[in-house]
């Protein structure tokens, strides 16, 4: 990650896709703790599969049960109000 950055490429959802495939938690929560401003969670594939998509069809138990903590977080922060109570991540309250 560091690496990516340090040659100015674009962060964006399709590394939490990469992240998916290859089991690795920590990589998807660094990205969401790292670009948790600019990152959208919701982007698809060029298939149209989101990221708990991805984990679905490789199996993955473990990502899926992140995938729904993470929703879960997430809609509990929306109706604290979130910063100003606006979308986040593409998605409305």
């Amino acid at each position: 990650m560091k690496l990516l950055e340090a040659f100015d490429c674009k962060i964006d959802g399709l590394f939490l896709h990469e992240a998916t495939t290859m089991v690795r938690i920590d990589a998807m929560e660094f990205l969401l703790a790292r670009y948790d401003d600019e990152l959208e969670v919701d982007v698809v594939d060029s298939e149209g599969r989101k990221t708990i998509h991805v984990a679905a069809r490789e199996g993955h138990t473990r990502v899926i049960q992140f995938c729904i903590a993470m929703e879960e977080t997430l809609i509990a922060w929306i109706r604290r109000g979130g910063p100003h109570s606006t979308t986040r991540h593409g998605r409305g309250t």
